[in-house]
């Protein structure tokens, strides 16, 4: 008796997302902080503690959250995990159309296709919620299905 397959639906992967977006928010949040500290010579006495996190953490988040949202969620979905940390809370793996795990390359380019569905006004990830499979425009792109464990 084959095993039923639950795919994914917008909410779980949305919930997955926003584990992953907190988590490596506090992360790099973490890492900016100790690396300001230790390489500015400006204390934060001078400037306030706020404008401090402003200035430095906000904006480095920004400038490189594009690369690293990408290679953090494409090195996971290949990896034994299948998923990123919110797909492994959540339950959720991304696999192929046969449901295998998907290799780097395969990953990668999904990650990319995201921004497609960003370019036309999030329609690509809208999909998800009306697809028979649960399927975004990025995952269509890959041929990549998220299904629940």
């Amino acid at each position: 008796m084959e095993k039923e397959i639950k795919f994914a639906g917008f909410w779980y992967r949305l919930l997955a997302y926003f584990i992953d977006l907190i988590l490596l928010d506090i992360i790099i949040s973490i890492i900016s902080i100790t690396f300001i500290h230790f390489s500015s010579p400006i204390s934060e006495k001078d400037i306030g503690p706020f404008y401090l996190f402003y200035q430095n953490v906000f904006i480095h988040f920004v400038q490189y959250s594009f690369f690293i949202l990408l290679f953090y969620n494409s090195i996971f979905e290949a990896s034994k995990y299948q998923g990123s940390i919110g797909k492994i809370i959540t339950k959720l793996k991304v696999v192929n159309i046969e449901y295998e795990k998907i290799s780097f390359w395969q990953a990668l380019g999904r990650n990319l296709s995201k921004y497609i569905s960003l370019l036309i006004f999030g329609i690509g990830f809208l999909m998800i919620a009306f697809t028979k499979k649960k399927q975004g425009l990025h995952d269509m792109i890959t041929n990549c299905l998220v299904v629940r464990k």
